[in-house]
């Protein structure tokens, strides 16, 4: 009778440290494929890769070019599209893109300028 019990927690044992070998081997399977991928900002939204669509950037209403409230914790080369005509001269802005090339405490919008005429050079 003890030869059986002695046998039952053997097996027992041996399925429990098969079974966290196991999971251990999956847990860092999945970190290694998540590692591969291009890891984002954390604050900034996750990466879209449509087959045939468009991206469409994040819209929101810049009080200026040092808005530093509109968009919380705003991250240095971050794009946005402006859809507010807002702001004090030099600090104003129009709708359009902008990105941050200032900091996160900091920032400074630039208006991305983009000319019809620029792409169809830039294509040739």
């Amino acid at each position: 009778m003890k030869n059986h019990t002695f046998l039952f927690y053997c097996s027992v044992l041996t399925m429990s440290v098969i079974m966290v070998f196991y999971i251990q081997v999956s847990v860092a399977q999945k970190v290694v494929n998540r590692s591969s991928q291009n890891i984002q900002d954390s604050l900034s939204k996750k990466e879209v890769k449509p087959a045939s669509n468009g991206k469409l950037v994040m819209r929101v209403a810049l009080t200026g070019t040092t808005d530093n409230t509109t968009i919380k914790g705003t991250t240095t080369n971050m794009l946005v599209y402006n859809t507010a005509k807002a702001g004090v001269s030099p600090y104003n802005v129009y709708p359009g893109y902008y990105h941050n090339v200032g900091t996160t405490l900091k920032p400074d919008w630039k208006r991305v300028e983009v000319s019809v005429s620029n792409a169809v050079k830039n294509k040739n």
